[in-house]
């Protein structure tokens, strides 16, 4: 009897062994990995900040670097805005004249970033020498040669004649000469002297030439020469003149009459202005 229960004994253990094996046998399901939504959980990204305006000065220009006094000088020079934003700066162009004073005048340019303007300023200088150029660091120098002079200069005459283009009978404009002349009346020879020379017509209304008071502008012109232009005549005809077409001139045909009066004025680089006037033109084709 006590052997029989050992016995059933023996067998619940051997069976409750063998179902604890199976069951640390089965495998086991995998753990899902999950992640999570990245539009629900992150930041929001911020923008870099734009770099800072910078400011470069490309080179300096001037042209020309050699003139005559009164002649007109310009200066030049490329400013960048290298950074990222927009902002203003100031360039301030100095010339001085060496051993005397400055000028100075001062341009503001306002630049998105990368952009690049061209900043201009200009000058004439009447006094002759040397003159230093300063743009923001940016160095030049340009020259004014000295004034010339003409000779014993002492007063002017002016020339006036029609003229045609063609074999049309029918002039076309005014055929106009300078002549220079010394104090003994002798006419003088130049070359390369800068002449300004200003040209104006008046035109009457009526035939009443004499009476000042009756005489209007109608046409005026400034043109430089340098060396003097005298009317003279070749196998084509005239062949050194100034010429002043008709058509430029536009007269009013029924409130002018067909002669006017001319007068012309010359500034010399050193000798100051000369005048000639009182000679009658033809102003239109009659």
């Amino acid at each position: 009897m006590r052997s029989n229960y050992f016995s059933f004994l023996l067998m619940g253990l051997a069976l409750l062994l063998l179902s604890f094996t199976i069951g640390c046998g089965q495998s086991q399901p995998e753990a899902e990995t999950v992640t999570p939504s990245s539009t629900a959980t992150d930041e929001p990204t911020s923008s870099p900040e734009p770099e800072p305006a910078r400011f470069v000065l490309g080179e300096l220009v001037i042209t020309p670097t050699a003139v005559n006094a009164g002649e007109v000088i310009t200066i030049s020079i490329d400013v960048s805005n290298t950074g990222g934003i927009e902002w203003s700066y100031t360039v301030v162009f100095k010339v001085k004249r060496v051993g005397g004073w400055t000028h100075m005048d001062n341009v503001e340019v306002t630049l998105k970033g990368d952009q690049t303007e061209t900043v201009t300023f200009t000058t004439t200088k009447n006094e002759w020498g040397t003159y230093e150029v300063n743009v923001n660091g940016k160095v030049g120098q340009f020259t004014v040669g000295e004034p010339q002079v003409i000779r014993d200069l002492a007063y002017i005459r002016a020339s006036a004649m029609p003229y045609t283009d063609d074999a049309d009978p029918e002039y076309d404009g005014i055929a106009l000469g300078i002549s220079f002349y010394d104090s003994k009346s002798e006419s003088i020879s130049f070359q390369n002297i800068p002449i300004k020379l200003t040209i104006e017509l008046y035109g009457y209304r009526g035939p009443l030439y004499m009476i000042e008071e009756n005489r209007e502008l109608i046409y005026q012109k400034q043109l430089t020469i340098d060396h003097p232009i005298r009317l003279s005549y070749g196998l084509a005809g005239l062949e050194d003149y100034i010429r002043i077409p008709f058509e430029k001139i536009a007269v009013d045909q029924n409130k002018y009459d067909s002669l006017g009066y001319l007068k012309v004025t010359v500034t010399t680089p050193k000798q100051g202005d000369f005048e000639y006037s009182g000679d009658f033109v033809r102003l239109y084709a009659e």
